[in-house]
């Protein structure tokens, strides 16, 4: 069992290992205004509003800016985050729609944060907050209102988004990019906004039909008794190579965190199974071909790289033949190559377990090696 679980602790901490190694083409502007050209660290938001880690070519050394050591940096044709003063404090927000309205975002204790800027008006915070009040032995709660005042003073001059504004009841970044675009819109004809950071779909769906081999081991289990022993009835899970398929299914929601998925669908394995019944003195045996499952795991995939490596675990919930042995729980790990700009393909392997409490690994069932083809839907 400790084994088991360092080797999932193992690939987790090296998965995610790999991921923050991670760097992309960007450029640095310096206080002095000169212009670094190189790569900097892609990781989460909440790091790269805290510092910037460049290097000016993939060997090189990386260096660490602070915010009040930069006016800002980007990535290419990406994420764009600026030095900004928030009580005479310097600090990096990520820059959503640069116009007539400037929107900004940090994540401060996990928690979304969004600044407003325009000119003739300072950067302000769009605060927003549960407020519970008590009155007569109930409890109350309601959605604080400041966040709706800030933005109708600064979209004053444009009246036509004072009841959008008053309907946006916590402040979030797909409204207020689209909010920031139309108010530019609204009032400037010559020029267009610029937006570094589009309004994200709520949900991002890749599928990944695979082909591969899986190894299963011997296991035997005492039917009357669901336990693995001796008894008058066995379902056996049959030693040996089989053919491992299916269609996997991963489902992300960027707003929430654009590198965990969840990862479903439906696999097929071609094991089989056999079934000996006690009658009297002699067993009576029938075998099953095929195992039909559904995973339900937490992924990890890198989101950058030519090469991203992923990782999940989870449960896997049998739907045809192999049910009695119940739901086992699997550990996956492999890598995704960006093999050309509409094709990904993926290498996996899988360690499968009988669970022993409900998610926690029992004894190994099986080894699965597999190859598939990643799409977006």
């Amino acid at each position: 069992m400790k084994t088991k679980v360092f080797l999932i602790s193992f690939l987790l901490i090296s998965t995610i290992t790999l991921n923050a190694q991670n760097f992309k083409p960007g450029y640095v502007i310096l206080n002095n205004n000169d212009t670094l050209m190189g790569e900097i660290q892609y990781h989460g938001i909440s790091l790269m509003t805290e510092y910037c880690r460049f290097k000016k070519f993939k060997d090189a050394s990386a260096i660490k800016y602070s915010p009040s050591e930069i006016k800002g940096y980007r990535f290419i044709d990406g994420r764009y985050f600026v030095t900004k003063k928030i009580d005479n404090q310097p600090i990096l927000l990520e820059m959503l729609v640069e116009g007539k309205i400037n929107v900004y975002k940090k994540i401060n204790m996990g928690k979304d944060d969004f600044y407003i800027e325009k000119e003739g008006k300072e950067l302000t915070i769009l605060p927003y907050k549960i407020i519970h009040t008590r009155e007569e032995s109930r409890d109350y709660y309601h959605s604080s209102k400041t966040h709706i005042r800030k933005l109708e003073q600064y979209l004053q001059d444009a009246e036509q988004f004072i009841p959008r504004i008053q309907k946006m009841e916590k402040p979030n970044q797909k409204e207020l990019i689209n909010l920031a675009i139309d108010y530019h819109n609204a009032v400037c004809k010559d020029e267009e906004c610029k937006v570094y950071k589009k309004a994200k779909r709520s949900i991002v769906a890749f599928a990944e039909p695979f082909i591969g081999i899986q190894s299963n081991k011997e296991q035997t289990l005492d039917l009357y008794t669901s336990n693995f022993g001796s008894g008058g009835a066995y379902s056996i899970q049959d030693k040996g190579n089989f053919l491992y398929n299916g269609v996997i299914f991963h489902l992300n929601f960027p707003n929430f965190n654009d590198k965990i998925f969840i990862r479903t669908g439906i696999t097929h394995s071609n094991k089989k199974f056999t079934y000996k019944i006690l009658q009297q003195t002699q067993y009576s045996t029938s075998t099953e071909n095929g195992e039909i499952s559904i995973p339900f795991h937490i992924e990890y995939i890198a989101p950058i790289g030519k090469i991203r490596p992923r990782f999940s675990y989870g449960l896997n919930i049998p739907l045809k033949t192999g049910e009695n042995f119940g739901t086992s729980t699997s550990v996956t790990t492999g890598v995704i190559i960006i093999a050309g700009k509409n094709l990904r393909l993926s290498i996996t392997g899988e360690l499968t377990f009988i669970s022993k409490s409900f998610i926690l690994p029992g004894k190994t069932q099986a080894y699965s090696a597999y190859f598939g083809v990643f799409f977006k839907l």
